[in-house]
């Protein structure tokens, strides 16, 4: 068997020039095939997509990503302009969207052999 941990999380839309940053500590911390899956996923949604920077992943991808024994582990950080109005911290009207966007990333990963 094998195990897979995504690890969460937001920053600020302006932090980066794009919408996602993919974090497997400069291939350290999963399987290649795991975050070109996952690029490919998150750009098949015409969203932008950087790898390592400026968050290459933090605490839980450096103790928890052993491919090599079957643990995979990945840090995902989503602008929060895809889902937050930063002004007020709420829900803009992009959340419902974006939520539906997650939902078929995480089933398209699910249905996908990105790991032997």
């Amino acid at each position: 068997g094998r195990a897979l941990l995504i690890d969460w999380h937001s920053m600020p839309s302006r932090a980066v020039g794009a919408e996602v940053v993919l974090g497997d500590r400069h291939g350290s911390s999963c399987d290649a095939r795991l975050t070109r899956t996952l690029r490919s996923l998150f750009e098949g949604l015409g969203w932008r997509v950087a790898l390592n920077h400026p968050y290459a992943g933090g605490w839980s991808t450096h103790s928890w990503g052993r491919p090599e024994e079957g643990f995979e582990a990945i840090q995902i950080e989503l602008s929060r302009g895809l889902y937050l109005d930063e002004a007020t911290l709420r829900p803009n009207a992009a959340y419902g969207r974006t939520h539906k966007a997650l939902m078929r990333v995480i089933a398209a990963l699910c249905a996908q052999r990105w790991a032997d």
